[in-house]
């Protein structure tokens, strides 16, 4: 019945482009509410209704690449598949690429930092639905890496992501909720998942990972304060001499691009896997 029932809202009320400017702030309210989800009254219904209360058959997690090979080269084990490689690899052996025209996450915080045409990828036969309601336009190999190597250069943070409660904005069928992937160009302002990954620590934290890399701090750190700024995970603070990394990092690489005496580096504590999906627990993405 409630499978049935939510099929329906899906094909009625899924997110079009032209109820696009009615549900950015349906969207930035309810980031806003998933805030609550350690609140000791309402938390358990909130986390009920974005399917994150159950790690066993709740699988909603996801996976941060940094994007930058020359940042990653000065701490890589002497590998040279890089982490956007992994992303190339992803977007090639996809057989369906859907490039989302506007950021719903901009445009729900009216974001001043970042182009809101800038917006993900989705990726596997699930995301087609995106398309069909107008809100994404289909895409060539060469365009989506285009369009990943453009992230990049914005300063974006890219998240690999799979957000179970997601189908009920895109309107993903429930027979293809393993066929989709969305690649994300992330903002630290805006993105609903690096926000939710630093306010609800205990319920959602872990379900956003590094495929291996974090940031450390050289000695030619001039404690200016730029890495403190740009972290999305207020995890670096400034000690008497220099930065110091005292939070959870993600390896996001933001430290590191905008250090101006390359005081930040990023380093390898991990092998790196073979294929993003390799990444992802409870069940594998079929894209």
């Amino acid at each position: 019945m409630f499978v049935m029932l939510g099929e329906l809202f899906k094909k009625k009320f899924a997110v079009r482009i032209n109820w696009w400017n009615f549900y950015v702030p349906i969207f930035h309210n309810l980031v806003k509410l998933l805030h609550h989800a350690e609140n000791p009254y309402i938390g358990w219904m909130v986390r009920r209704a974005a399917l994150i209360n159950d790690k066993k058959i709740h699988f909603t997690q996801g996976t941060v690449i940094p994007l930058e090979a020359e940042l990653n080269k000065k701490g890589s084990q002497g590998s040279t598949v890089m982490p956007i490689h992994l992303v190339e690899k992803l977007i090639r052996e996809a057989p369906d690429r859907y490039i989302v025209h506007r950021c719903l996450c901009r445009d729900g915080n009216n974001c001043q930092d970042f182009p809101h045409d800038h917006a993900c990828i989705f990726l596997g036969q699930g995301s087609h639905v995106t398309y069909e309601n107008g809100i994404s336009r289909k895409a060539s190999v060469e365009e989506a890496i285009e369009h990943l190597h453009k992230g990049v250069e914005l300063g974006l943070i890219c998240q690999c992501l799979w957000i179970e409660a997601e189908q009920y904005f895109w309107g993903f069928p429930k027979d293809k909720m393993q066929n989709f992937l969305e690649v994300c160009f992330c903002c630290p302002c805006c993105c609903l998942s690096l926000n939710s990954c630093k306010k609800i620590t205990e319920v959602f934290g872990d379900r956003i990972q590094s495929i291996g890399w974090e940031a450390r701090v050289s000695g030619d750190c001039i404690a200016c304060g730029k890495c403190v700024e740009v972290c999305p995970m207020h995890a670096i603070v400034l000690g008497e001499e220099k930065a110091e990394i005292q939070g959870r990092c993600i390896g996001c690489g933001l430290c590191a691009s905008n250090c101006p005496t390359d005081a930040m580096e990023l380093y390898q504590k991990a092998p790196l896997k073979d294929d993003i999906k390799d990444y992802f627990w409870g069940f594998r993405p079929d894209v």
